[in-house]
């Protein structure tokens, strides 16, 4: 098991990175007047690749990235609360940690709106998310107060992070009243420049440069086969969904061939 910090040392600086809840109103519904395109980012899916690859298409002042914190009941932009009851009118795209739930309560979308996502292997998901927040530890162990359940998931050892109930099934989480089908574009991650392309088309956009960002460095290049099959069998909703998607991706290919 791979321990980071002692007791003592967790303690105290869990009091110094404390936040406090009660300068977050509950959250209002947010009117968004000249959006066109919702893009709904799974942690560990490309997210700032492809937000980047958003403001190129549509300038760095037409998309908003826009994150949902349920620890806090609250939209955050940049790290500080967002309580404006409407999107700036410049703003066409929307990208960030949204889900399903989330945007049909507090987003007021019209119904030309086109909602994308972008899905990879629920197990290399979770494999890749742990390793990315390990990363985001430094030797002072300071955490973005925003999370304040990171320091104590990422005490944990590989196994013990994804029982959590984080990050067990958190597709399906994300996916919870709505199905596949309903979206505009579901794009595969192990096929990110291919779909990108066919997005591109999709959405008539210009020439867009293909960018890696927020890679995760420490990811080991395997783990244990056991340990891999008992994160699939953690993840199994999560594993169903994959498997739709990668036939609905087989069925518009071949379609469009």
């Amino acid at each position: 098991m791979l321990k980071f910090l002692s007791r003592k040392n967790q303690r105290r600086h869990s009091d110094e990175k404390k936040v406090d809840f009660a300068n977050f109103p509950p959250q209002q519904k947010i009117a968004c007047p000249n959006l066109r395109l919702l893009s709904m980012h799974i942690p560990k899916t490309a997210g700032t690749s492809f937000y980047q690859i958003l403001q190129q298409a549509y300038g760095r002042n037409g998309v908003m990235r826009l994150d949902y914190r349920p620890a806090l009941g609250q939209f955050i932009v940049k790290g500080k609360s967002y309580n404006s009851k409407n999107l700036p009118a410049r703003v066409c795209a929307l990208h960030g940690h949204l889900n399903y739930k989330v945007i049909s309560a507090y987003l007021e979308l019209n119904e030309e709106i086109k909602i994308i996502t972008w899905l990879r292997n629920p197990i290399e998901r979770v494999i890749s998310n742990y390793y990315y927040l390990l990363e985001r530890l430094d030797d002072r162990f300071k955490v973005d107060p925003l999370h304040p359940y990171t320091l104590d998931r990422m005490t944990k050892s590989l196994l013990e992070f994804a029982k959590s109930n984080q990050e067990k099934n958190r597709l399906f989480k994300y996916f919870r009243g709505t199905d596949l089908g309903s979206f505009y574009f579901v794009g595969i991650i192990e096929n990110f420049d291919e779909d990108i392309m066919e997005l591109g088309k999709r959405l008539d956009w210009k020439t867009v440069k293909p960018v890696k960002q927020n890679v995760t460095l420490k990811k080991p290049s395997a783990v244990s086969a056991e340990v891999y099959e008992a994160i699939k069998s953690m993840n199994h909703k999560d594993w169903n969904i994959y498997q739709q998607a990668l036939a609905m991706r087989k069925a518009r290919k071949k379609n469009h061939d």
